[in-house]
């Protein structure tokens, strides 16, 4: 069985022949069908390298075919409980009826008047012994040698005619010879079917014990040797489970290991996407790995199976969780990465050039410590955010660059005004120096010819006194108009 409809069908057939079947044939079933139930449960979604894991899955519909499963399992315990109880009731019915049989020819083979007398009887006893059926397990044994022991005890009893007694025990001893030859047939091929091999025996011990002793100087060697070939039927059926066992036991301490490996990545938390998808390759090789793996003992086959499924579950749970919360991150980025794009987006318009500059520049800032974006909204926001940058800044450089050129021609036409005053000055200077030599001149020569003009000569001192004083302001502002001549130009 490969699927769970084929586990399903094969329950159904045995619910409508009565819940007939192997007991280890219906856990085998109900095992199968669980494993490929959980199988299809707690598959994990894969994911590509550098795509965002799906949210965790939502919690899983109830499957119509385990209900319908369900229902069948039920249908075949309560028909084999029923069997079985039935089945109790008429075994337990032939033990009353073969305990009365025994009874009765007990009491034939007290003497030897009563066996020879009941031998029509004891042979009609013997017939409805074999007509019975089997009676409990714990009392087959016992009831089976109780009634060979007063079987044979009737027959050492019995007075009839030799030859009578004789071709009894020939009759038994063919048909018991052919049951030994028949389970020396089955201990010859038990290593093809074990099982087969083992439940057809127990019939021919059913058929061994209903029939009549044989000879007593050979009951002990036909016995021996039905035994024998019972016995190495029996070592091969025991072997058998031995070596499943054993199978069974391996097959845990892989699983363990497994389990143990699952728990070991699942401890640890992964830093990186990378080693998220390294960590998720390991357990996906893990559970393929698991499902190469036979059954485990089948008192801890679930138990196992959980320890294994909860560890992968908890691996998954993280990982989906990990991914959320970077995802939450990620979208909390993104909020606080629009609302300072929609602030320079409406600064960018701003004249205000040296406020508006050290917030946008304060913004520049602010966004260096903010964590990064899913990626595809990464280059869109980063642009859109520069772009509103370099577009006031851009602005700005154009301003300062036309208020520079007016600056420029304001400063170059004060260069003009100021020189021209220079010239002018340096004009009227040269006038007052010629006029204040001519001065100078005509004192001399009037303080050589003449004793007599002093007033004049004083007005001319005080007309050269005068001119010195205006010389030397006409200098000072020379001086003062080159200095704001060398300023206006440096500050060009």
């Amino acid at each position: 069985m490969e699927t769970m409809e084929e586990a399903l069908a094969r329950l159904t057939e045995i619910a409508n022949n009565g819940g007939e079947a192997e007991r280890t044939e219906i856990d085998h079933i109900k095992s199968t069908f669980y494993r490929l139930l959980n199988e299809s449960k707690n598959a994990p979604a894969e994911v590509a390298e550098g795509e965002e894991p799906a949210e965790a899955p939502a919690a899983v519909e109830p499957n119509p075919l385990e209900e319908e499963f369900k229902a069948q399992l039920q249908r075949v315990k309560e028909l084999r409980a029923a069997a079985a109880e039935e089945v109790a009731k008429q075994q337990q019915e032939n033990l009353s009826r073969k305990q009365a049989i025994i009874a009765e020819i007990q009491q034939m083979a007290e003497n030897p008047e009563t066996a020879d007398k009941g031998y029509d009887r004891m042979k009609q006893l013997q017939a409805d012994w074999k007509e019975l059926g089997e009676v409990p397990a714990e009392q087959a044994t016992s009831i089976w040698k109780e009634y060979q022991r007063w079987n044979e005890q009737y027959y050492d009893m019995l007075r009839i005619n030799a030859e009578l007694r004789a071709y009894d025990f020939k009759k038994n001893l063919e048909l018991k010879t052919a049951l030994c030859e028949a389970a020396e047939a089955l201990a010859e091929k038990v290593e093809g079917d074990v099982i087969g091999a083992f439940h057809a025996l127990q019939d021919l011990h059913n058929q061994f014990r209903e029939i009549g002793p044989v000879a007593k100087e050979i009951r002990e060697e036909v016995w021996s040797r039905f035994k024998a070939a019972s016995t190495v039927v029996n070592k091969a059926h025991q072997a058998h489970f031995e070596a499943l066992k054993a199978e069974e036991e391996a097959n845990l301490a892989q699983k363990t290991a497994l389990c143990e490996q699952a728990e070991a990545i699942t401890a640890e938390q992964p830093k990186s996407a990378n080693e998220w998808e390294e960590k998720t390759q390991q357990v996906l090789e893990l559970q393929k790995q698991w499902k190469t793996i036979g059954f485990t003992p089948r008192k801890v086959n679930q138990q196992i199976f959980d320890r294994f499924r909860q560890a992968c579950d908890r691996f998954f749970t993280a990982k989906a969780d990990h991914f959320k919360g970077l995802r939450d991150g990620l979208q909390a980025n993104l909020e606080a990465k629009m609302h300072l794009i929609e602030r320079v987006e409406e600064l960018k318009e701003s004249t205000a050039w040296s406020v508006t500059a050290d917030e946008i520049i304060q913004l520049q800032k602010e966004w260096k410590t903010i964590g990064p974006v899913a990626r595809k909204k990464s280059d869109e926001i980063w642009k859109r955010f520069n772009d509103a940058c370099n577009y006031f800044f851009d602005r700005r450089k154009e301003a300062r660059k036309e208020q520079h050129q007016k600056v420029r021609r304001q400063v170059q036409r004060t260069v003009e005004r100021v020189g021209n005053d220079v010239q002018r000055l340096a004009r009227t200077l040269e006038e007052k120096r010629q006029e204040l030599k001519t001065y100078e001149n005509n004192l001399t020569f009037l303080n050589a010819t003449s004793k007599t003009g002093s007033t004049f000569v004083e007005e001319i001192q005080k007309r050269i006194s005068t001119l010195k004083g205006e010389l030397q302001a006409l200098e000072a502002k020379m001086r003062e108009q080159r200095q704001a001549e060398k300023e206006e130009q440096a500050g060009e």
